[in-house]
Order: C-alpha cells, then sequence, then structure tokens
C-alpha cells in the first residue's frame, strides 16, 4: 500500500484551492464584445473542476465525486450559453423552459459549491479544528444567500424587471467575491502550514 506523502498532499491542496479562486474569479469578469463573451463562464469552471481534480488526487477522498459531476453539467450549460451568437436559434428556448433549466442549474451549482465546503471541513477537522468550523458557517452562509441570488434571477426570467436585475446582478457579484476570498483563505492555510513545517536553517558554528 503507497504511502501518501505530506508535502505532496499540502502542495496538491494550495494548487486545488487556488485554481478554485482564480476559476471563481474569472466568473466575475463578463467581458463581451457585442454578443460574444471573451470570457465565457465556462473557463472559470474549467479551471473550478482542475482545482476539484488536484484536491481528490492530493487528499485521496471520494468526498467530491458529486462536485466532479455538477461542474460538467455547469461547463456544458455555460458553452451553450457562450455558443448562442454563433449558432443562433439551435438553443433558443420558451420561458417556462428557461425557467426550469435556470432552476436545475441553480440546483446543481449549490450541490458543487456545498459539497466543496463539505470537503474541506472534513479535510480540516483533524488539523484545524477551528477552521473547519469556519468552513462549516461558509457553508451556511453560501447555501442561505446562493438561495436568495437563485430565487432572484428566477424571478427577473419570470417577471423581467430592470431594478431587479440590477439587485440580483450586485448580490451575486458580491457572493462571488466572497467565494474567491474564502478560496484565498483555505488556499492560505495550506501555503502557510508547509512555511512552518519547513526545517528552520542550521546555525552557523
Amino acid at each position: 500500500m503507497s504511502m501518501i506523502n505530506p508535502e505532496t498532499t499540502r502542495q496538491g491542496m494550495v494548487s486545488g484551492y487556488r485554481r478554485m479562486f482564480w476559476g471563481v474569479l474569472l466568473m466575475l469578469f463578463h467581458i463581451n464584445i457585442g454578443p460574444i463573451q471573451v470570457l465565457p463562464k465556462s473557463l472559470g469552471y474549467i479551471i473550478i473542476a482542475s482545482g476539484i481534480g488536484c484536491i481528490k488526487r492530493a487528499a485521496d477522498t471520494r468526498v467530491l465525486g458529486r462536485a466532479s459531476l455538477a461542474v460538467v453539467w455547469c461547463v456544458t450549460v455555460s458553452l451553450m450559453d457562450f455558443a448562442q451568437p454563433f449558432v443562433g436559434d439551435v438553443f433558443a428556448i420558451s420561458r417556462p423552459v428557461a425557467l426550469l433549466t435556470s432552476g436545475v442549474t441553480a440546483g446543481i451549482v449549490m450541490v458543487l459549491f456545498y459539497d466543496i465546503f463539505r470537503a474541506s471541513a472534513r479535510l480540516l477537522r483533524d488539523a484545524d479544528a477551528v477552521l473547519a468550523a469556519d468552513t462549516d458557517r461558509c457553508t451556511r452562509t453560501f447555501l442561505v444567500l446562493h438561495t436568495i441570488v437563485s430565487l432572484g434571477s428566477l424571478a427577473c426570467i419570470a417577471i423581467p424587471n430592470t431594478l431587479l436585475m440590477i439587485a440580483v446582478a450586485i448580490i451575486g457579484l458580491l457572493v462571488q467575491i466572497w467565494l474567491a476570498a474564502v478560496f484565498a483563505g483555505l488556499k492560505r492555510r495550506y501555503a502557510v502550514e508547509g512555511v512552518e513545517n519547513e526545517d528552520p536553517p542550521e546555525e552557523e558554528s
């Protein structure tokens, strides 16, 4: 049975959370040239998927298996959204179908980040109980914030309203900034652990 190198595990965790940070950050920037997305949301999800893979390999855990499936759905839906200007009416859908698709996607995004938080707290429980508890609180906070944004987004589809759309967009932006900050904090925790575990320099005699 192969032994897991603690330093390899730590580096994998740092890399995983770093990629999640950048993935969420990229999804903040919607740079468009006309109807064409220069930075599609799918790119952010692909980077997040790469981060999930790093953590799964580093921690030798199956906890993120459902998150791996959820991110595939997110990449697929966001790629269809990116392709819309190029294919015309191929992906055109009615308002009821748009509501259903948006609702399902919102639920899957909730599963994605919920599982990431849950796995993070579980992996930290033995090494850093305080941060594990903080991560559990982040899980509950995310569920509340994501539910608010999701319901607001569905309301915008059902009853288009400019003020509501602006409010939902601002709240969604703040939630993504908060997510990026959480992943940056988790990355920093493992990076600091590596610095603390380094051998001190030998004193000259």
